[in-house]
């Protein structure tokens, strides 16, 4: 809407007393509270400014298909299981080639288990440990340490994984002679990654699995089955508390034997189990319908957004078609996700938008979207805001590699105003879409609002004379302030011809503020100059020089501001 601004001007014929009266206008002091001589330029705010942090939101992958050397999870994590017997003599350790069904010995059954809908016949690697040269003392439970070692190896950093263990301690063909029993200890020795040497924690069992502090073996759980017999075989899940990309474990034997023996080795395949790994997972919480084909989901790790990251799901599987997040929420609220810092207030059409994004960890890669056209798709064209930033280098706009990569985000002034959603995605793989696994990182989703500007625009037109005589010529000024809070730019400016009146040269003002080149007279009296971008608390004054033709009576004419394509005013005064 537009709101006139006038001057009028009086004149007097020649029986009264010659002259050219003009009619007092208020001085620029007054022009605030004059709501006739200013307009206000407002876009309609449609909702309030949410911004909602998230609590990273987990689930588990575990090895979905069989491989000859390799545990392959689907979002591009592989573990390797390898073994390293260093006593001469008995008989050779083996990790078969191939991946067999996780319960296909021992019997472990999916509530033992930590998840416990971990399916039984999960992909799995057999081991079978074998002790040599042990000296045994009958009727007496040694430990023969110095067999070998165990190390599951991984393609990269994870955090916290579990190792499901089915038939842990059980004799896997035949009792060995002496009428002895034998299982294996297995207790952490070293480890590639960062921190203190991991401890292990025992998450859920069969009632006979021991593992705490830095070992995993009960001493006295020897048979084949975790289901049936006097000492059952171990079977459970196994918490590995740490970050690394490889664990070693040193592998010890428990062995009671009815007779004394020198140098004692195993004549039979001594301790089998079967080994599988699940890792916990970060989902994204948007909107079930943002989530795509396959959501966007994460391998926890040392590489994530914010100060941490935790897993607060872990009963979910990805198997990597996984279509619906775990946690998507309609406002993607209730978690913690601590990495990314919006802005105060709401995304402003046309206006650029700093937000600074906390990384932990190396070699990642930022990638970001906000679902301008709130279309419920972060891949629409222009929607994605990071492609690759990393800290310090390309996208990083405050140029440091401080832990903090500074995303420099113009809102687009098609943007379509209300709540939206943002999703920011970090992992060291390159060029990572929206929707789909990663293999380390984390991805956090926030709700954001998108408004139009608001714009408070004034207008007032100011002389300092009280009378012009006929003929003569008298100047006035035209003043346009942004009494803010947004900026705005191309506003149009509109000063029409009046009769009696004859404009003849146009200028900025001794006090110009943002005028530094003057319009012409046609164009403010065709309503078609287009005014600089003014921000809040900015203005812009001309000074218009006129003639008066008129010989008699009253001449008014009327300054208006419009708003830019676009914007609209709710509130006309």
């Amino acid at each position: 809407m537009q709101i006139a601004n006038a001057i009028r001007i009086c004149v007097k014929g020649a029986a009264d007393a010659p002259g050219v009266f003009l009619r007092p206008e208020p001085n620029k002091d007054s022009r605030a509270r004059r709501s006739m001589r200013r307009t206000l330029l407002r876009f309609i705010v449609l909702s309030m400014a949410t911004v909602c942090l998230l609590q990273p939101a987990a689930g588990y992958q575990a090895p979905e298909t069989s491989s000859t050397t390799t545990l392959p999870f689907p979002g591009g994590l592989t573990a390797t299981v390898t073994l390293n017997k260093t006593q001469a003599g008995g008989v050779a350790w083996s990790a078969p080639a191939g991946t067999v069904g996780f319960n296909s010995f021992g019997g472990a059954t999916s509530a033992m288990l930590s998840p416990a809908n971990l399916p039984v016949t999960t992909p799995a690697q057999s081991l079978f440990l074998m002790p040599a040269n042990c000296n045994l003392t009958a009727g007496t439970t040694i430990i023969c340490a110095n067999q070998g070692t165990v190390t599951v190896s991984f393609n990269r950093e994870v955090t916290n994984p579990v190792l499901q263990l089915s038939g842990l301690g059980a004799n896997q063909s035949g009792a060995p002679t002496n009428g002895s029993t034998f299982n294996s200890i297995l207790d952490v020795q070293s480890f590639v990654g960062t921190g203190s040497l991991p401890t292990v924690t025992l998450l859920s069992d069969n009632s006979t699995f021991a593992a705490s502090g830095s070992r995993i073996g009960n001493p006295v759980a020897s048979d084949s089955s975790c289901v049936s017999g006097s000492n059952l075989a171990q079977c459970g899940s196994v918490r590995i508390n740490g970050t690394f990309s490889s664990i070693t474990f040193d592998v010890k034997f428990a062995i009671r034997s009815t007779s004394a023996v020198t140098a004692w080795n195993a004549i039979s395949p001594g301790d089998g189990f079967n080994l599988t790994i699940s890792v916990d997972e970060d989902f994204g919480d948007a909107p079930a319908a943002l989530q795509g084909a396959t959501v966007a989901s994460h391998i926890l790790g040392p590489l994530h957004l914010g100060a941490s990251v935790t897993a607060d799901n872990t009963t979910t599987r990805n198997g990597g078609a996984l279509s619906t997040s775990p946690v998507a929420n309609p406002s993607a609220t209730g978690d913690t996700d601590d990495g990314v810092t919006l802005p105060a207030g709401d995304f402003v059409r046309g206006s650029t938008v700093q937000i600074p994004v906390t990384v932990t960890g190396t070699g990642g890669r930022l990638q970001g979207w906000i679902d301008w056209g709130r279309d419920n798709i972060f891949a629409t064209t222009g929607d994605r805001i990071a492609s690759n930033a990393i800290d310090g280098g390309a996208g990083d706009s405050d140029g440091t590699a401080n832990g903090i990569i500074t995303l420099s985000v113009p809102v687009p002034t098609g943007a379509l105003p209300g709540t939206s959603f943002a999703r920011f995605r970090l992992s060291t793989t390159d060029g990572l879409g929206p929707t789909e696994l990663a293999p380390d990182g984390e991805v956090e989703d926030y709700q954001i609002t998108i408004v139009s500007p608001v714009a408070d625009l004034a207008i007032t037109k100011t002389n300092g004379v009280t009378a012009v005589s006929a003929g003569g010529t008298t100047s006035y000024t035209l003043w346009v302030t942004n009494n803010g809070p947004s900026p705005v730019t191309g506003a149009i400016l509109s000063d029409p011809a009046a009769a009696g009146l004859t404009k003849t040269a146009v200028a900025c003002s001794s006090t110009a503020g943002q005028c530094a080149t003057a319009p012409t007279v046609a164009q403010i009296e065709g309503g078609s100059f287009t005014l600089p971008a003014l921000a809040s608390g900015q203005f812009y004054e001309l000074t218009v020089t006129a003639t008066v033709s008129a010989t008699s009576g009253t001449v008014s004419n009327t300054a208006t501001v419009a708003a830019p394509a676009g914007t609209t005013d709710p509130a006309p005064a």
